[in-house]
């Protein structure tokens, strides 16, 4: 009894191994187009690959945005750059639906005479004091709203350019949902951590 209680144990850890070592080595395999990542340890943006197993576009389509959530016309990111002579702002958006970390750089055309807004780092709740972190807090807009952030204050453009590095964070709302194939609108910008 005690062979067979062995073998069936032995039986069991065999068909584990297999069944890890396959998810392990087809899940290991990048392949895709580059993407950005921050790497803390030598903190600077890196390029890589990412698997392209996940098909976004049916992600996007069984994700509506009916709570205010899912709204594919906000990006959030961190400043690339500005090109004044095609008004193009670059961004390293967050890819929508990864992990937090993984980035796209994204050109979006921006009206020099946009209005441009900021907001502290940190909001505190006047319901229960709690403080947060704006880049960690989502902020649920509706089809045909308005991103709004309780604490924005307007800053004039050229502040918002002399200000701006590539550690400046940006929430930004477009005049449709981000295309990287069409050209994409600002309607909205609001700039974290240079009204402090």
């Amino acid at each position: 009894m005690k062979k067979l209680i062995l073998v069936f144990v032995l039986f069991v850890v065999l068909l584990s191994s297999i069944g890890f070592y396959i998810y392990y080595s087809k899940n290991k395999q990048i392949t895709g187009e580059e993407k950005i990542v921050y790497n803390p340890t030598t903190q600077k943006w890196e390029k890589t690959k990412i698997n392209d197993d996940i098909d976004r576009e049916t992600i996007k389509e069984t994700r509506k945005n009916e709570d205010g959530f899912y709204n594919q016309s906000i990006l959030r990111g961190y400043f690339e750059g500005y090109d004044g002579e095609t008004n193009t702002l670059k961004i390293k958006s967050t890819v929508s639906f990864t992990q937090q970390s993984l980035f796209e750089i994204a050109d979006l055309k921006i009206n020099p005479a946009q209005i441009i807004y900021c907001a502290p780092e940190t909001y505190t709740d006047p319901n229960n004091g709690k403080t947060f972190e704006v880049r960690s807090l989502t902020i649920p807009v509706k089809d045909g709203q308005i991103l709004y952030l309780p604490t924005e204050r307007v800053i004039n453009f050229e502040n918002f350019l002399s200000q701006t590095k590539d550690s400046t964070y940006l929430i930004v709302q477009l005049t449709q949902n981000f295309d990287k194939e069409k050209i994409n609108y600002v309607q909205k910008m609001i700039v974290i951590g240079l009204c402090e």
